[in-house]
C-alpha cells in the first residue's frame, strides 16, 4: 500500500512540473452598478471576458466576449488584443422571449460564437499600477 502511495504521489508530483502548475491566469474585476466584469487572461494567449449580476430577477453569468493576446498581463505594460468571439445577443433574447419566466441566463443559454475574420476586432489597453481603464471608463484591477 505505502508503494502506492508512494508511486502515486510521484506522479501527481511529476504531472504538476510537466503541466506547469504555476502558471495561473492574470484576473482583472470592474464593477459597474450592479454588474461584476472579469478578463481573464489565461497564460497560453487567450482572454475571455465575463459578465454577471441580477437585473429584474434574472441573473446573467456568463462569458460575453473572448480572443487571444500578446503582452504581459502580469506587469503594467501594453497588451494588444484581438476579439474571436462575441455571446450572441438575440440568443438571450430569444430565450426571454420563448420562456419569460426565465431566471437565469448563462452560456447554456447564450453561447459564445465565433466572429468571422472580417468582423474581428484589435485593440489595446494599456496597465497602469495594476489596472487599466476600459474605453467605456470601467476601471479593471488585477486581482
Amino acid at each position: 500500500m505505502k508503494k502506492t502511495f508512494v508511486a502515486l504521489a510521484f506522479l501527481v508530483l511529476m504531472t504538476l512540473v510537466f503541466t506547469g502548475c504555476g502558471d495561473k491566469a492574470t484576473i482583472f474585476v470592474g464593477q459597474n452598478g450592479i454588474w461584476t466584469y472579469t478578463y481573464i487572461f489565461n497564460t497560453d494567449g487567450t482572454w475571455v471576458g465575463h459578465m454577471k449580476g441580477t437585473n429584474e430577477g434574472v441573473t446573467f453569468d456568463l462569458d460575453i466576449m473572448a480572443g487571444t493576446y500578446t503582452g504581459d498581463p502580469k506587469k503594467d505594460g501594453y497588451l494588444s488584443l484581438k476579439l474571436t468571439k462575441m455571446v450572441n445577443l438575440y440568443s438571450i433574447m430569444a430565450a426571454a422571449l420563448q420562456n419569460p419566466s426565465i431566471t437565469s441566463v448563462t452560456n447554456e443559454t447564450a453561447a459564445l460564437v465565433s466572429l468571422p475574420e472580417n468582423e474581428q476586432e484589435t485593440g489595446t489597453i494599456t496597465i497602469l499600477g495594476g489596472s487599466f481603464t476600459a474605453s467605456n471608463g470601467i476601471v479593471y484591477t488585477r486581482r
